[in-house]
């Protein structure tokens, strides 16, 4: 849960309460957790989710993915739980981002850090938040 610098009140309501300045918000940088904004408010933000939007506790509508993250510490450990809510039950999420485009370059994708990522990922840290898997940070299972 974000509460960026320690502050409760800015939280993932704060970063969409004003939409001409959500993007803005979503890059915040957080130093206490050391993570962007948009990596706490995934779905606000519009960024990466690894959530299986399909998928439903014992074949339960009401029991998806948004079930779970009201009470994670429960049905974080229900039957495929895990594995099709991470965002919910705070797994790594390690996607690229398809929207991302390197301070606003439409050439400047995931794509095109994926040409060379030795050189290109390091230029802005955000790089490797937002092409994770192009740059080489996955490093879970």
């Amino acid at each position: 849960t974000l509460a960026l610098e320690g502050d409760s009140t800015k939280n993932c309501a704060w970063v969409r309460k004003k939409a001409a300045k959500l993007e803005q918000r979503c890059f915040k940088y957080d130093s206490i957790t050391k993570k962007y904004a948009f990596e706490h408010c995934r779905e606000t933000c519009g960024r990466c989710s690894c959530d299986n939007k399909n998928w439903m506790f014992k074949g339960v509508p009401k029991k998806n993915c948004n079930w779970v993250g009201q009470k994670p510490g429960v049905r974080c450990g229900k039957p495929g739980a895990t594995e099709n809510c991470k965002s919910a039950c705070g797994q790594p999420c390690c996607k690229d981002d398809p929207l991302y485009l390197m301070g606003d370059n439409a050439k400047r994708s995931c794509e095109w850090l994926s040409s060379n990522p030795t050189t290109r990922c390091p230029k802005l840290n955000v790089n490797n938040y937002m092409c994770p898997e192009t740059c080489g940070k996955c490093t879970f299972n």
